[in-house]
């Protein structure tokens, strides 16, 4: 394996043991993306029989979540852009 497919592959199973959401990834990926496509599908069927004023309400209480997780994620974008900027020079000498 080349270095780069390591760095990737060490860097996904990074994000992947970090993430409870993805706890199911880590053993059968089939299994896991037909479980989200289905929850998926049944929540796009709640959401669309929702008034207009809960979805605003749930779009609101969702940004202000991602507003208290501003720094977690600006963290997480930091680590994926240093991973690119070492894959760059790792690939820039091969």
């Amino acid at each position: 394996m080349e270095a780069r497919d390591r760095f990737f592959t060490s860097r996904l199973l990074g994000a992947i043991e970090e993430c409870p959401y993805n706890e199911g990834m880590k053993n059968d990926i089939a299994s896991y993306i037909a479980t989200v496509g289905r929850n998926a599908r049944a929540s796009s069927r709640i959401i669309g029989s929702a008034s207009s004023a809960s979805k605003s309400e749930a779009l609101k209480q969702i940004a202000d979540a991602v507003d208290q997780a501003r720094g977690a994620i600006c963290e997480e974008n930091a680590k994926d852009m240093a991973a690119v900027t070492f894959l760059a020079a790792t690939l820039s000498q091969d």
